[in-house]
């Protein structure tokens, strides 16, 4: 199967991205770029306001969403990911923290990170650190 452009693959439908899922090649920060696409969707907020300095719930709990997926999915460095949001990467950590707290204690914030719905890329199909 040919690979697919990461800009493409924004673009398709679910049933076709899992035939093509495993045959991306992007860096980490494409991906990132694609999955913070995908947020911006399902929450109705667009990324110059996810990437902004705000600290509304409406635009934190979708960067902490974000920022946790980027380490854990895409195995992207705390540096990596501080540069792609603008921040220092002590931030980055206290945000991943707060991601993990949140998950556990807060029934609304668990139900809110599960309708993201974001891709699960896993080390054998994509390991952003080789790319």
């Amino acid at each position: 199967m040919e690979s697919v452009n990461p800009y493409i693959y924004v673009g398709l439908r679910e049933p076709y991205r899992l035939l093509y899922r495993r045959h991306i090649h992007a860096d980490a920060k494409d991906v990132a770029m694609m999955d913070l696409k995908t947020i911006c969707n399902a929450t109705g907020i667009i990324p110059g306001e996810l990437l902004s300095a705000s600290r509304k719930r409406e635009f934190v709990w979708p960067r902490f969403v974000l920022m946790a997926h980027m380490r854990r999915e895409l195995n992207m460095t705390l540096k990596e990911i501080a540069d792609f949001f603008n921040r220092d990467h002590t931030t980055v950590i206290y945000a991943i923290n707060q991601y993990d707290d949140l998950y556990m204690y807060d029934k609304e914030f668990r139900t809110f990170a599960k309708q993201i719905n974001l891709p699960k890329y896993g080390k054998k199909t994509l390991d952003a650190r080789k790319l």
